[in-house]
């Protein structure tokens, strides 16, 4: 039995007709938002939803990577447009992130660092602008290839591999997007593991790992948020298992909030015993639910229980 939900044009779209179709729509949507939020006196508790949509139009760039060409010669400037796009969005992404942190982490911040924070949000808003004018990104982003796949030394490796072409021009649209939900889906197991073995969270190199299953589990998220209908429809054991993946997730963010405030502090020179053992505490209620959840499993359930993705006529 297979369900038949048409969403959109075409019965089978191709990879790059989904690319056009769901970044268009996610590109436009975010500039009013900027230029209705980035005001001067904007407070770091203000950029949410913001932030939210500079995220889809990331993660939208990195799911559709392999459409959009990896060189341009401009002169003898040999620039990657796909990279210059994502650089912008993964730095504003980072930027309104520090920035919302002084308001999330509940920290007593100093003037001197929401002035800076904001100054840097303002101007990364300005650069923006002027590079959707000068590069014309709408225009890139209207026109992925339909006939190449292409690979991208800085293509995340939450997504497609970095320099690897994984997508196949054999496969339709959806097929492509259910092969790259297989791969989060592997990666999650991956850093489930590595994770586990970290004993504390107060390193840097610990922090990293932490901070890379968490996006591990985002990407897979975010995938299936923006394509509930080509990855698991609407299966309830499959939504059972996400809503498990996204109570692990809130929880790893409500810790990192906890880890942003020790690290603020730390940085400060501030008294942080506390705030050590809070995040020591955290860390392990965290790791005991994570064991008990086998991610290793449910992740190997998720792969099997996706919707019939259509062929290629």
């Amino acid at each position: 039995h297979h369900h038949h939900h048409h969403h959109g044009p075409a019965a089978c779209e191709s990879f790059a007709e989904l690319a056009k179709r769901y970044l268009a729509q996610s590109y436009a949507a975010v500039r009013p938002m900027l230029d209705a939020t980035l005001l001067d006196g904007v407070m770091p508790q203000a950029v949410h939803d913001v932030r939210k949509a500079t995220l889809q139009v990331k993660n939208l760039l990195d799911v559709f990577s392999p459409v959009f060409p990896s060189q341009t010669v401009v002169g003898d400037d040999k620039k990657d447009p796909w990279a210059q796009v994502r650089d912008d969005f993964d730095a504003g992404y980072t930027l309104l992130g520090d920035f919302q942190d002084l308001a999330n982490s509940g920290v007593n911040y100093t003037k001197e660092d929401l002035d800076d924070r904001r100054a840097k949000v303002i101007q990364w808003y300005h650069d923006l602008v002027q590079h959707e004018t000068d590069r014309d990104y709408a225009r890139f982003l209207a026109r992925p290839s339909s006939t190449d796949l292409f690979r991208h030394k800085g293509s995340s490796r939450f997504f497609w591999p970095p320099g690897a072409v994984v997508a196949s021009r054999k496969l339709s649209g959806p097929e492509n997007v259910q092969r790259l939900i297989r791969m989060q889906l592997e990666l999650i197991a991956v850093l489930d593991e590595e994770s586990m073995g970290l004993q504390s969270l107060l390193s840097d190199d610990a922090h990293k790992l932490f901070h890379d299953f968490r996006k591990s589990i985002r990407a897979l998220l975010s995938e299936q948020a923006i394509f509930p209908e080509l990855a698991f429809g609407d299966s309830p054991k499959a939504a059972a298992d996400l809503a498990k993946l996204q109570e692990l997730y809130e929880t790893y963010g409500s810790l990192n909030d906890v880890w942003n405030a020790y690290v603020y502090d730390r940085d400060h020179g501030r008294d942080v015993t506390k705030l050590e053992a809070e995040v020591a505490q955290k860390w392990h209620d965290v790791r005991a639910s994570q064991k008990k959840m086998v991610l290793p499993e449910l992740t190997q359930r998720l792969s099997g229980r996706m919707v019939r993705a259509c062929r290629r006529p």
